[in-house]
């Protein structure tokens, strides 16, 4: 009942930190779609509970990928998810905090990391100081997970030291002697899919962006109708327009003969382009061919910041209505120092003129909030019995020694878990003490073992118990009489002879 007492003790501990965690929310910071480098990176990657710690998919993935993210392991506390290319180097480090500690990295499956199972290889055979490369051979193309623990205690995996790893090659290229996307697109990768691939410019297509479309926006005029000619070379002409009657040219903006011009061009001047045909050139504040369309004031919407076009009645003024719902000329205004916020970690831009204040979360300080302060330091907490402060956004925390609980490590929780091998040989360690009391426990021993730690073997032949001069060989918790000729042991008695 008492052990049960203490586990609970251990579980109330480990989810209040996990709460004051959540409460202070970290939102990855990541590109939507980054593109493939050249030259392979160096990548840093900072064991520390403060900051950089998410908690939902939301979070650690920045809400790319809508459905996708029920198959990321993402819904528990964990290091910003990180994404390699093939190539690149990883360099690990822990914090002043860990590095005094001792945590070592393991290399586990994506089960073991939902759970914090160790159950996986060590990714370097000593603690984690400062700047480890990892080994090529942890960063191969898929997904990689890591996680921490110190001397098999995986309470800091629960509260976040853990990391997942994305490592991805690139599909933008036929052979290696050819351009990205044949120089015709970005080879770019969203944060869920497994390969970098083409992002084709406009009016390139194919899976490495080698072929070349004129027709994907119609150039011709006029009604007329767009015919590839499926030619890959974007210096020659690569589209023909077949014209509707009275209509000519490359993009059927001519008029064939001037009387089909003056016809159709009302509002406009006929220019001659050959003997044969003529272009209609706009009068001003008409547009289109062939000058048909009152331009429109609002045509192109001269409004900035999402500002609406409002015309008047006649067409041929505007003003625009900006989002604020006042009406300001092109909705120009004097530049916001909020816009963008320069304030970091979710905190609060408040402007003041051209200067602006910045309201921090619980657990940053600075100018632009980017300063984590440090609680342990700060209110120079000490965690007893050999515990650990850690600094959580917005507070502090004890992380205890094994068999120790409370706000400060102050209480036994499970005295048989203070020290291996309480009890030896077998033996069922129980703790008797009180939580304010000192650490107490009793070991129940297995028959043929006594002693406080059970560490002592009973020898049942120290009692002589084999008669008529019979040789007594000693067993675990029994013993063996070898008879002499002529005597023999009755059948489950022992030592007695007739």
């Amino acid at each position: 009942m008492k052990r049960k007492m203490g586990l609970s003790f251990f579980h109330l501990i480990v989810t209040f930190v996990a709460v004051r965690i959540i409460q202070s929310q970290t939102l990855c910071d990541r590109q939507a779609s980054p593109e493939w480098h050249p030259q392979k990176h160096t990548i840093q990657v900072n064991w520390t509970l403060i900051g950089n710690i998410c908690n939902s998919a939301s979070e650690c993935w920045s809400s790319h990928g809508g459905n996708e993210l029920n198959k990321q392991p993402s819904n528990f506390p964990q290091i910003c998810p990180l994404q390699l290319q093939l190539g690149d180097k990883l360099l690990m480090s822990a914090d002043e905090t860990f590095k005094s500690y001792g945590i070592k990295l393991f290399n586990v499956s994506k089960d073991s990391f939902e759970s914090c199972s160790i159950n996986g290889d060590l990714l370097f055979p000593h603690i984690l100081k400062e700047n480890e490369e990892v080994e090529a051979k942890w960063i191969t193309p898929g997904h990689h997970y890591f996680i921490a623990a110190h001397e098999g205690d995986i309470q800091l995996c629960q509260l976040g030291l853990r990391l997942n790893v994305s490592v991805k090659t690139h599909l933008c290229q036929p052979s290696p002697f050819l351009r990205l996307c044949s120089g015709n697109g970005v080879c770019q990768t969203s944060f869920l899919e497994g390969a970098y691939h083409c992002r084709c410019h406009h009016h390139y297509s194919g899976r490495f962006c080698e072929k070349f479309d004129a027709c994907l926006e119609n150039p011709c005029q006029n009604k007329g109708i767009c015919l590839s000619n499926g030619s890959t070379d974007p210096n020659k002409r690569t589209y023909k327009c077949l014209c509707p009657p009275h209509f000519t040219g490359p993009n059927c903006s001519e008029i064939v003969g001037k009387a089909n011009c003056v016809r159709v061009c009302e509002n406009g001047t006929c220019v001659q382009m050959s003997p044969t045909s003529f272009k209609c050139i706009c009068g001003s504040g008409f547009s289109g061919p062939p000058c048909e369309k009152t331009k429109a004031p609002c045509d192109p919407n001269p409004c900035r910041e999402g500002g609406a076009c409002a015309e008047s009645p006649k067409g041929f003024a505007m003003e625009c209505i900006c989002a604020d719902g006042t009406v300001v000329p092109e909705c120009r205004r004097q530049q916001d120092a909020c816009t963008p916020s320069p304030c970091l970690n979710n905190g609060t831009c408040v402007s003041r003129g051209t200067d602006y204040v910045c309201r921090c979360l619980s657990g940053f300080s600075g100018r632009n909030c980017e300063e984590i302060i440090d609680y342990c330091r700060q209110l120079n907490i000490i965690c007893l019995n050999e515990g650990l402060c850690l600094s959580v956004i917005g507070g502090h925390q004890c992380v205890c020694g094994p068999g120790w609980i409370g706000e400060l490590c102050q209480y036994v929780g499970d005295a048989c878990a203070m020290r291996t091998n309480s009890c030896l040989n077998g033996a069922t360690c129980i703790t008797t003490s009180q939580p304010t009391s000192p650490p107490q426990y009793t070991c129940k021993c297995l028959p043929g073992f006594i002693g406080t730690m059970c560490e002592i073997e009973i020898n049942e032949c120290d009692s002589s118990p084999c008669q008529h001069n019979g040789t007594c060989y000693e067993l675990v918790g029994d013993y063996e009489c070898q008879c002499p000729a002529g005597k023999h042991r009755l059948k489950n008695v022992s030592a007695q002879f007739h």
